[in-house]
């Protein structure tokens, strides 16, 4: 990130304990993979029998209508880069107790979700494969989910570059076979523009029907937000993958219904039960047979699916880090693993000038150099962490154990929590020293100078009643 950015969680009173490895792609390849470039394949049919026929319009509205929603995420996560998402946008903008119904929410939608996904490819999977049970496709749909994301984002993001980069190329051979279909004529298609305008029976709550379901598809952009910790750039990058994976998804998703819409131009809605369930399967086995059909049924369901639970799975253990960091859950959970650690040490808390609160508090040199080797968790180059021999590095036997790196930071964290203390101990001395300064002066020519004019000729009169009555 740019020297403006990178203290960009560090002024919210966090220390940097994920790695920002993600770029631009990766964040825009995530978001296409969490909503799915064939997700209007389910529901074409529910979608094609609201809109009469017009379903590459209702997306091109539905994409229009999203806009609204990724501009929000995209102000918020400028705003709060945070792993947290809409916990932290709810809390931090609204209170505390909004952002835990939020955060609490959006856990179900990223738990209930990959739930219901896992489901549907085990009975997918088992009508191909009867000798093996439901039970153990969920299994191993959870275990490869778990092991990807494992492995750390880095690995997280390869993993999704590959499932896209199929998926991309199963949707392409769709459309290459369908535009095929169209310039042979086959079953009638042809080119129209009826898929997209019908002014006979065009009406806005026609459209806007029918798009309260097509809107499922676009489900999964605001999980881009959860990775705002591990984006590198600066703090606009996960603003512009929303709106780039948004966009791109609305080129697909109009792009695919337009063609299946073709080859069904003189029908107005399907018959309900299994035609409507698998229009577009049906579609695709009238484009390019039984092979073509089961390619983008079996294979390619089952890959989105698997996808878009690894992609959920991230953003659940992102969310469960921001809200548990925060004591909303136990703090077991803001855990990090140690290979997916990017902390280091930067210059002394003296020359440390962007840090506040908790560990990375400004702290006089007087304070804080009690052995000079106070240090922030402030990240610095591999190279210079290396050089820098007031901290363990190495051995020639390997790593250090992680047990060894958690003594030593908290021996730095305890000797710096008593650096902090001293610096307020004395800073209240020296207080208390001015206020009695101020209030006892030093001689009895000070303190008659402090005293009016008008109160010292009262007081020498109450001075002389008082001997005179003492006298008598």
């Amino acid at each position: 990130m740019s020297a403006n950015d990178a203290s960009g969680v560090e002024r919210f009173g966090y220390r940097q304990e994920l790695k920002r490895s993600l770029p631009l792609v990766d964040l825009v390849v995530y978001g296409l993979i969490f909503i799915g470039p064939i997700a209007p394949f389910g529901v074409f049919g529910f979608v094609y029998n609201a809109s009469h026929g017009m379903v590459p319009l209702v997306y091109v509205v539905g994409t229009l209508a999203m806009l609204f929603t990724a501009s929000s995420y995209i102000t918020m996560s400028r705003l709060y880069p945070l792993a947290g998402s809409v916990y932290s946008y709810a809390g931090r903008a609204i209170g505390a107790g909004a952002g835990f119904v939020a955060g609490w929410v959006m856990l179900l939608d990223y738990l209930l979700l990959p739930a219901v996904g896992y489901v549907a490819v085990a009975v997918a999977f088992h009508s191909v494969i009867p000798a093996v049970p439901r039970t153990a496709w969920i299994v191993f749909g959870i275990a490869f989910s778990t092991f990807v994301n494992f492995l750390g984002i880095e690995a997280t993001a390869r993993a999704n570059r590959v499932l896209f980069g199929v998926q991309l190329a199963i949707l392409a051979g769709f459309i290459v076979a369908a535009y095929a279909g169209v310039g042979n004529g086959t079953a009638g298609a042809r080119w129209s523009i009826a898929p997209l305008f019908q002014p006979a029976v065009l009406e806005p709550s026609l459209v806007f029907g029918a798009l309260s379901l097509a809107a499922l598809s676009f489900l999964g952009f605001d999980a881009i937000s959860t990775l705002a910790e591990e984006a590198t750039g600066t703090s606009k990058t996960v603003g512009h993958a929303i709106l780039l994976s948004l966009c791109a998804a609305g080129v697909l998703f109009v792009t695919q219904t337009y063609f299946a819409s073709l080859f069904v131009l003189g029908q107005r809605e399907f018959a309900s039960g299994d035609a409507t369930d698998g229009a577009l399967y049906g579609i695709a086995a009238t484009i390019g047979g039984p092979s073509l059909q089961f390619l983008v049924s079996i294979p390619a369901a089952g890959i989105a699916t698997i996808a878009g639970c690894v992609a959920a799975q991230a953003a659940t253990s992102r969310l469960l880090f921001g809200m548990a960091r925060d004591g909303r859950l136990p703090r077991s959970l803001a855990q990090v693993h140690p290979a997916a650690q990017n902390a280091g040490a930067c210059d002394s808390l003296d020359r440390c000038s962007q840090h506040r609160g908790g560990r990375c508090a400004r702290i006089p040199p007087r304070a804080a150099d009690v052995d000079g080797e106070f240090r922030c968790a402030h990240r610095i180059p591999a190279a210079a962490r290396r050089s820098d021999r007031s901290f363990p590095t190495r051995s020639r036997a390997g790593r250090l154990a992680p047990s060894l790196h958690r003594s030593r930071d908290r021996l730095r964290d305890r000797r710096l929590r008593a650096a902090q203390h001293e610096h307020r101990r004395e800073a209240r001395r020296r207080r208390l020293a001015r206020h009695r300064d101020r209030r006892a002066p030093r001689s009895q020519s000070a303190r008659r100078a402090r005293i009016p004019r008008r109160r010292r000729r009262a007081t020498r009169t109450e001075h002389v009643a008082t001997r005179s009555r003492r006298a008598s």
